[in-house]
């Protein structure tokens, strides 16, 4: 059966290692039990739960932080069913940006995603936060095993006094002049010596974007070396501040490592579309090709 124990709210630091965090998440043992035992779960379905949809452009940055919180929500989602962290009926089949996704039916892991996001959403609209990574880490020895990061450091910095305030691009759209902005635009990249314009949320297809950033999360998970069966794991996210914030620890780099290989970085994608800029990637650390060793010479 699957071992949980009480979740507690989530805890999004500035910059700990993935290392020293003990607390915050229900752990699991991969591979589960029979995934046929027990009661269905009756889905829990948070403000940030991949079944809300949210297909509007934003046209503001109060929006855009939303839409880059809920999207959040649904990658830690499927990245826990993608990992085989959860067995898979504790999922929900739905479908997001018209793309199918998983959701967590555990009523604690729901409401820990759901804080998680919040405050990554809170952070977002007071323009502090330079990236979020969401950590899987090895409950016996308390270090991060993989790690999938989300940069949000190309977003623009935004007054919280303008956060409501729409973009011009959206104003643009509005008023039938973004051709007209484009052109101002380009003027002002000329300027500047910027060899070209990127094209303004107004004209972005935002669910494509997402839905695209989702079909490439799936494919770099494939890539990934399967984690360790019979250990528990426990997710968690840490935050990286900005602008003065330290960089991320180094995942899983112990001074006694068996072995010489370097720690696996797999590119998801990146999203550079006027106001709205986000990369993705993964990475495995040095403690999990440990543990699979400890493993197979046990």
């Amino acid at each position: 059966m699957m071992a949980h124990r009480a979740a507690h709210p989530a805890a999004a630091t500035d910059t700990p290692s993935p290392a020293t965090d003990a607390t915050h998440f229900p752990t699991t043992a991969a591979p589960a039990a029979n995934p046929g035992s027990g009661p269905p779960a009756k889905p829990l379905l948070p403000p940030s739960s991949p079944t809300t949809t949210e297909n509007r452009v934003p046209d503001t940055y109060a929006r855009l932080a939303s839409s880059f919180s809920s999207f959040l929500a649904v990658s830690m989602h499927q990245i826990l069913f993608l990992r085989s962290v959860y067995p898979p009926a504790t999922f929900l089949p739905v479908r997001q940006y018209n793309h199918p996704v998983k959701q967590s039916r555990h009523p604690g892991v729901c409401s820990w995603i759901n804080d998680a996001c919040s405050f990554v959403e809170a952070a977002l609209i007071k323009s502090s936060i330079s990236a979020a990574s969401f950590v899987i880490v090895s409950e016996r020895t308390n270090r991060p095993l993989e790690r999938y990061t989300f940069d949000f450091s190309q977003i623009p910095q935004v007054s919280s006094t303008d956060i409501h305030t729409p973009f011009a691009s959206a104003v643009a759209a509005k008023t039938g002049n973004i051709e007209k902005f484009e052109i101002l635009q380009q003027s002002a990249n000329a300027a500047q010596s910027i060899p070209k314009s990127v094209p303004s949320t107004a004209t972005v297809d935002t669910e494509a974007q997402f839905r695209g950033v989702l079909a490439r999360l799936a494919s770099a998970c494939a890539r990934l070396t399967p984690l360790p069966q019979h250990e528990e794991y426990r997710p968690a996210l840490f935050v990286i501040l900005r602008p003065n914030a330290e960089p991320p620890a180094v995942m899983g780099t112990p001074n006694n490592c068996k072995r010489s290989r370097a720690p696996q970085t797999v590119p998801v994608r990146r999203v550079d579309a006027g106001e709205m800029q986000l990369e993705v990637w993964a990475e495995e650390a040095y403690g999990k090709f440990e543990i699979l060793d400890r493993l197979n010479t046990g």
